[in-house]
C-alpha cells in the first residue's frame, strides 16, 4: 500500500463527547499524564490534537502562562471555543498536526492519544518532526499512545469496565489499521467507534529519534488514590498488567 493509498482516520466526534464515566480516564491516564508533565508554572502550552480543551483550565489554573489547543475536528474546535470564552490565556485553532509550523514557541507539548491516530508511519514521522520543531530548545514534549507490544490484549470486559477498548486481531503487524470502541462507562453500552493504527512501541521511538529527540523515556499509567480507595487495586490489575496504554516523554 502506497503513502497515498491510506486512508485518513476519521475520529467520531459526537459519540466520543457523550460517552460518560470512562473510569480508566478518570482515575488513571488523566492523573498519570498530569503527573508526567510536572510543573507547569510560567509554560508557555501546546495541546496537539486538544478536543474539547479538557485539560486547558486544569493547567491555567496551575500556573501555565498560555495554552494554545489545535485539533482537525472544527465541532471540537467549536466546543472548547464556547465553553473557554473569558480565558484571555487560551487559544483554540483548526489545524492538522501534520501542516501545524509552529517554531520553537513552545515550552511543553502535550499529545495525548494523539500520535496513533496517524494512519501512516510517514505521517507519524511528520508529526512527530513538527511537535519537535515547536518546542524551544530543552523544553519536553509528553503523551499517552496504546503499548506496542505483541502481548497486549483488550477484553470486552476491559472496554466496559474503563471506557474504551483497541479490537486487536491476531498476528497484527505495525502500521494495520485496527478498531476502537468507546462504550459508557455507565451502562456497558457502546456508543461508538473509529479506527487507528497499531504502530510498534520501536515505531514510535524510531519516529521521535528521527525527528530530532534523542532519547526517549516510557513511563507506565498509576491508579490515583482516588480509584483505590473507590474500587481498590485488583479492579485495575488488567489495565496495568501489562499497561494498555503508555506515557512518553521527549526532550528538544
Amino acid at each position: 500500500m502506497t503513502e497515498e493509498s491510506v486512508s485518513p482516520i476519521t475520529f467520531p466526534t459526537d459519540s466520543y463527547i457523550h460517552s460518560t464515566g470512562w473510569i480508566g480516564k478518570t482515575f488513571v491516564s488523566t492523573p498519570s499524564l498530569f503527573d508526567a508533565l510536572g510543573v507547569v508554572r510560567n509554560l508557555a502550552i501546546l495541546d496537539v490534537g486538544c478536543g474539547f480543551g479538557r485539560y486547558c483550565k486544569s493547567l491555567l489554573d496551575v500556573g501555565a502562562s498560555s495554552y494554545v489547543g489545535i485539533d482537525v475536528s472544527q465541532e471540537m474546535i467549536d466546543l472548547a471555543l464556547k465553553s473557554h470564552r473569558g480565558l484571555n490565556a487560551a487559544s483554540f485553532l483548526r489545524m492538522d498536526a501534520e501542516k501545524m509550523t509552529f517554531n520553537d514557541q513552545f515550552d511543553l507539548v502535550i499529545a495525548n492519544h494523539v500520535l496513533q491516530f496517524c494512519p501512516s508511519v510517514a505521517k507519524l514521522k511528520n508529526v512527530c518532526k513538527n511537535i519537535y520543531g515547536s518546542l524551544r530548545e530543552g523544553r519536553r514534549a509528553v503523551g499517552f499512545v496504546p503499548n506496542g507490544i505483541s502481548e497486549l490484549s483488550f477484553t470486552e470486559e476491559d472496554g466496559r469496565k474503563f471506557g474504551a477498548r483497541l479490537v486487536i486481531p491476531e498476528n497484527v503487524i505495525d502500521g494495520q489499521q485496527v478498531a476502537v470502541k468507546f462504550y459508557n462507562g455507565e451502562t456497558g453500552e457502546v456508543t461508538g467507534g473509529t479506527t487507528m493504527t497499531w504502530f510498534f512501541k520501536e515505531t514510535y521511538e524510531e519516529c521521535l529519534k528521527a525527528a530530532g529527540f534523542e532519547n526517549v523515556v516510557w513511563h507506565a499509567p498509576t491508579v490515583s488514590k482516588e480509584g483505590i480507595e473507590k474500587f481498590g487495586e485488583d479492579y485495575f490489575r488488567d489495565l496495568l498488567n501489562p499497561p494498555k496504554d503508555i506515557i512518553f516523554e521527549v526532550t528538544k
